[in-house]
């Protein structure tokens, strides 16, 4: 390549540097949107995975109704692939905050640093009646380290402030998704604190684990072979012949579950709107290099007769090509790899508490997405090139014949076309005149205006489960459990404040759900007395929307588990309750819901299964008017030693959010409409370019600036509005497939769009097609009529 060829290369960029930029700009979008996204996530897997091998988290739990020895401890140890094992005990015991009973677990530290605390202030405790707590603990206890903390009868002095490696999850997400009945805090003692022949749990690592992913499929198998490997010598190993042992991976580990679902959701996000954001810059891309081929076909014909090669005339427009993808990618790659990460981060630690965020950069990702952004530019490049390059020297030399004129269909219907202003019949010519242009714009607004649509359908749907929850199936004002054997305290309790107009007692339970592979879910358990008015209570209502009660002979089961189960009505499950023992039963129903799981069992298949049917809790409905005082209500329960947990269901909606789903969210939004913008000020530019000698004419014709304005942005906007009115159902039907892709275990999408939503998308699209309008008129003003009207010849 010569001198003067580099020199031609960096004069078309100069010329040209709003095109160059256009297609610089849509490829880092999309790079942007591709790598971002994927890289928060692996970011955060990255992150996890380092702080559980520095925290040396188990890999397989081992845990047994009857507890475990260290006879069961030394066997496990010696299963090939442990590397180590440990027993460890834990106990469920009272404290109290704020004059307010609360249970909390109290773990023991084990010799090995296994599942080891890790200390965010403080240290841990070494000697007897030291005790470590969470930020929990000391956020609503206010308490301080040194002070001391009631257990029972003892009392414990705080040493240190930890995280609990098997519990990242922030406080406050559980309640809204899972409303399960928990331990309200985790203690930690030193060893020797508790004396027990047994263990409640073994805890064991594996050799070489730490090398591999924890969240890969690498790790997966190398445990799901050591585990298969217990479960053969179980018989063995265990002291107790015949007493089941019951063997779980991280997985069983709730923060652990949800995070990976949380973060599969957005990563659902980024595989699919990337490709539109492709097929986009694939458009712009072609009308932009087609029209910048036009514009030299005289130097391209020079070219030729000078004897360049095509091979070397290709190379020119390929390289303005390659450099302004190139450029893009780099930026969308720093967009993507550090910026959008950061971003994401923030959303990510009100979700789940880890000491340090840590960003990486894929190399291999990063390039691939520039690579893939890259080979389709080239090729819509090269297609650009390829019609003008199988012309003659002497042909190209000459300008290009002017477009054919014809007629349009509308000026087969009389009636209209005669009505219409003579500027009109231009518009509607022009429109129909200029196919090419027609279709890419009326495609690339339809692309961005279903793009943001997506982002508003997503937004609406979650936040219209929390009105179908605690609104539409939830029909109570409160769930107040009790601690065990206090129903009747909890009774009178509300009889005495007199706020209940009334209420249905209840059992509530935790339970495990577990299918025939092995598949487990935690969720709520609620069983109900005969004969009882649930439906006035809890909407049960099937699938099939179908009003059902709980059966004597099966299990009602909420559809977000019967999916991540891959369960349906007359299927087999297992429950397993706390004590880690498992029932078999049937799924007679599969029914609505959208927040949080739950079984919901009849008193006879409740006793049939567990024993006697002993309430422990009530649903009631609350005299007090306002949401406010119900949630204040709802609080004030809590102050009572005899209750272990008080909902109200206005709380819940008023706490409803999903920050990280609405943060990506927003992000999408900005970036579509940043599109939108793109698309719209490439092919408007375009258009001036291509009509100059046109536009020339009408200002020689005595056309005033604010007539040529509107001349041109007529065109613009009715295309623009083409675009938004096809874009819309679009958006819509995409949107189906995304809410499908972002269900997760404990939330069920069910797609909704508000009707303002289609409106702020139609403005936010126009917005841009005007603001477009308003940079280009300046364009439009500048040009130079002697310039443009002067022949070739």
């Amino acid at each position: 390549m010569n001198r003067a060829y580099r020199n031609d290369i960096w004069r078309s960029i100069r010329k040209g540097w709003k095109r160059f930029l256009s297609i610089a700009i849509i490829t880092a979008l999309g790079v942007g949107m591709l790598t971002g996204l994927y890289a928060s996530c692996m970011d955060m897997y990255y992150s996890a995975d380092k702080f559980y091998d520095r925290q040396n988290l188990f890999d397989i739990r081992i845990m047994s109704p009857a507890g475990l020895t260290e006879e069961d401890v030394r066997a496990v140890s010696q299963v090939k692939g442990v590397e180590a094992a440990e027993g460890a005990f834990s106990q469920t015991v009272q404290t109290e905050v704020e004059g307010a009973g609360k249970s909390a677990e109290m773990k023991v530290l084990g010799a090995k640093g296994i599942n080891a605390p890790y200390i965010l202030e403080g240290a841990l405790p070494a000697q007897a009646k030291e005790i470590a707590v969470t930020p929990k603990y000391m956020e609503e206890s206010g308490a301080s380290i040194g002070d001391a903390v009631a257990i029972g009868n003892d009392t414990y002095t705080i040493t240190g402030v930890v995280l609990d490696p098997m519990n990242i999850q922030s406080t406050g997400m559980a309640s809204v998704f899972r409303a399960t009945v928990a331990t309200d805090y985790t203690f930690f003692v030193p060893a020797g604190t508790v004396k027990s022949p047994m263990f409640t749990a073994i805890y064991a690592t594996l050799a070489d684990a730490k090398e591999l992913d924890t969240f890969s499929g690498e790790y997966e198998k190398a445990v799901r072979k050591v585990v298969e490997e217990i479960e053969r010598q179980r018989g063995q190993t265990g002291s107790n012949t015949g007493v089941p042992w019951y063997i779980q991976d991280r997985t069983s580990l709730d923060s652990y579950s949800s995070m990976i679902n949380d973060l599969s959701s957005i990563e659902a996000v980024g595989k699919v709107f990337p490709v539109i954001f492709l097929l986009v810059a694939v458009l712009m891309s072609l009308t932009s290099m087609t029209r910048m081929v036009e514009e030299e076909r005289g130097l391209i014909g020079t070219y030729k007769a000078l004897g360049f090669s095509n091979a070397a005339i290709y190379r020119k427009y390929l390289l303005f090509a390659f450099m302004a993808c190139l450029l893009g990618g780099m930026l969308g790659d720093l967009f993507g790899f550090v910026l959008l990460p950061q971003f994401i981060s923030l959303v990510l630690e009100e979700l789940y508490t880890l000491p340090q965020y840590e960003l990486r950069f894929d190399i291999l990702y990063g390039v691939g997405g520039v690579l893939l952004f890259l080979a389709a530019i080239l090729g819509a490049t090269a297609l650009a090139c390829r019609s003008e390059l199988r012309q003659t020297p002497a042909s190209l030399m000459r300008p290009k014949a002017p477009r054919a004129g014809s007629r349009v269909f509308l000026e087969r219907i009389s009636a209209v076309w005669n009505r219409l202003t003579f500027l009109n019949k231009v518009t509607v010519r022009n429109l129909f005149r200029y196919k090419k242009r027609l279709f890419m714009t009326v495609g690339g607004i339809m692309g961005c205006t279903a793009l943001i649509l997506c982002g508003f359908a997503i937004k609406d749907s979650i936040a219209d489960l929390g009105i179908k929850q605690y609104e539409t199936v939830y029909r109570y004002d409160l769930l107040a459990v009790a601690q065990e054997g206090q129903f009747d305290a909890l009774v009178q309790q509300l009889a005495a404040d007199g706020k209940a107009e009334d209420f249905l007692d209840v059992r509530a339970d935790s339970v495990k759900l577990i299918n025939a592979e092995g598949k487990a879910e935690k969720v709520q358990l609620m069983a109900v007395p005969e004969d009882a008015a649930i439906g006035d209570y809890i909407r049960l209502e099937s699938v099939d929307g179908e009003l059902v009660q709980p059966e004597d002979d099966g299990v009602l089961l909420t559809q977000n588990a019967a999916r991540i189960l891959g369960l349906k009505a007359g299927d087999t499950l297992a429950l397993e309750d706390m004590g880690l023992r498992q029932h078999e039963v049937t799924v007679s129903r599969v029914i609505k819901n959208y927040l949080g799981n739950t079984v919901y069992l009849s008193e006879k298949q409740y006793e049939a299964l567990f024993g006697d049917f002993t309430p422990n809790g009530l649903l009631a409905h609350l005299s007090a008017a306002s949401d406010q005082e119900q949630a204040a209500y709802a609080e004030s329960l809590l102050d009572n030693d005899h209750v272990v947990s008080a909902v109200s269901t206005a709380a819940l909606l008023e706490e409803y959010g999903f920050d990280l789903m609405d943060a990506v969210l927003l992000l999408i939004i900005v970036m579509a409409g940043g599109l939108a913008f793109v698309v719209l000020f490439t092919l408007s530019t375009t258009n001036i370019s291509e009509r100059n000698r046109e536009l020339a004419t009408i200002k020689v014709l005595g056309f005033y600036d604010k007539e040529m304005h509107q001349y041109v942005n007529k065109e613009t906007l009715l295309l623009t509005a083409a675009g938004i009115l096809i874009g819309l159902p679009v958006g819509r039907f995409i949107s189906g497939f995304l809410t499908v892709a972002l269900n997760m275990p404990s939330i069920h999408f069910a797609v909704h769009v508000e009707p303002v939503s289609y409106l702020i998308t139609a403005a936010i699209t126009f917005c841009f097609a005007v603001a477009v309008n308003w940079i280009t008129n300046r364009t439009l003003n500048r040009i130079v009529m002697v310039e443009a009207l002067k022949s070739v010849e």
